[in-house]
């Protein structure tokens, strides 16, 4: 595993600082959310608060992983490139009814490229096309023709994406408890990787290692009430096969 010298610096630098967090035992949340525990560790080590796509601590990006938690591992959020408005189209094509509110659609659901996965009278399904250097989703009527293949996400995306963002990766595990509405964290243990290479990943959604999330909705409050809002469009993989992307970094 090939690391530069300055990487190595920055990588000791920041796990004695997450050590120093750990030693502080059981710490009260700062933010609130889902995302509370990473937010929480962040302004720990100093960071602003932004939605910046580089890694968040000088070309190390940082994730929280809850112990008990069955959520996969968000790699990076990318909508389709391809062609504007693709996403908005997504949603008119496959969108059904909000439970709550039927008069504003939504699309929620998960992808992968080994199987066919249906939401209402159409069915989804990720392809690695590697003449067109594509990701596409294939969308069709269940267990029929394909209908529609101009959704995609280009390799030169993908590649400046996860190379820019996970080059290098730690992960922090942390534990969480409630008392009198409050939360707190307690940051026990971390591992840092190294990015493979962008082949293994094109191979890891191949084999459906890695799936795309699609979370298309609305607003639900304020001046832009209905109106659609992308909560985030994510190529994930489960924490067991992080070993399939990333090789760990012995400290």
């Amino acid at each position: 595993m090939n690391i530069k010298e300055d990487i190595i610096e920055e990588i000791i630098k920041l796990d004695k600082a997450l050590y120093k967090i750990q030693c502080k035992n059981w710490i009260e949340s700062m933010s609130s959310g889902t995302g509370a525990a990473g937010l929480t560790l962040e302004k720990l080590l100093g960071k602003a608060v932004d939605n910046d796509v580089l890694p968040d601590f000088n070309k190390i990006e940082l994730k929280t992983r809850n112990r008990y938690s069955r959520y996969p591992l968000h790699l990076f959020s990318c909508a389709f490139d391809n062609r504007p408005l693709e996403m908005k189209r997504l949603l008119n094509i496959g969108g059904y009814p909000d439970k709550n509110n039927p008069q504003f659609k939504v699309f929620q659901i998960n992808v992968d490229a080994i199987s066919d996965k249906s939401v209402g009278k159409f069915s989804y399904r990720l392809f690695v096309n590697y003449e067109k250097e594509i990701v596409e989703l294939l969308i069709k009527y269940r267990n029929s023709e394909i209908i529609y293949t101009k959704m995609s996400w280009s390799f030169h995306e993908l590649k400046s994406r996860l190379e820019h963002k996970l080059n290098y990766l730690v992960i922090v595990n942390v534990l969480r408890d409630k008392i009198n509405d409050k939360f707190y964290f307690k940051y026990y243990e971390r591992n840092f990787y190294k990015l493979k290479c962008f082949n293994t990943f094109l191979t890891l959604i191949e084999n459906g290692s890695i799936n795309v999330s699609f979370k298309l909705t609305y607003y639900h409050s304020g001046e832009r009430y209905g109106e659609y809002m992308d909560k985030g469009t994510g190529f994930e993989i489960s924490y067991s096969d992080i070993p399939k992307l990333f090789d760990i970094i012995d400290l």
